[in-house]
């Protein structure tokens, strides 16, 4: 429950960051920095504390495989818009300001689904059949 509700806040925080987007950059940037240490942080601790990654490799339930194929591309995507977004504040605007638009997109879509799988992972986990 704990954990849900983190995860709550961190999506919370990033459509704060979304919003800030355009009205004051430097904060979004922040915010969405912020948010991605936040989501790496829950990774670690679920990983520490449920061994996620070995439950991952032994259950054949497909939600968990399809839940941590999206947490992983969640993962590579925070990757790709700190990238572009690093980019972006030193300079380099169009094509990179259309790239961040596009995998940022794509990111909100990840995220979302990430966050719903969460759910049925914790069912599935919790009443083993």
């Amino acid at each position: 429950m704990l954990l849900q509700i983190i995860s709550t806040a961190i999506l919370l925080a990033l459509g704060v960051g979304m919003f800030f987007r355009r009205r004051r950059p430097a904060l979004h940037l922040r915010i969405m920095t912020a948010c991605f240490v936040a989501d790496l942080i829950l990774v670690l601790w679920i990983e520490l504390s449920r061994g996620a990654v070995e439950t991952v490799v032994h259950e054949v339930k497909p939600i968990i495989w399809v839940h941590a194929s999206i947490s992983t591309a969640v993962i590579v995507c925070y990757l790709i818009l700190l990238g572009l977004g690093w980019r972006l504040t030193h300079g380099r605007t169009l094509p990179t300001r259309v790239m961040h638009k596009r995998v940022g997109i794509t990111f909100c879509v990840l995220r979302l689904l990430n966050y719903a799988t969460a759910f049925f992972v914790s069912a599935a986990v919790a009443h083993p059949r």
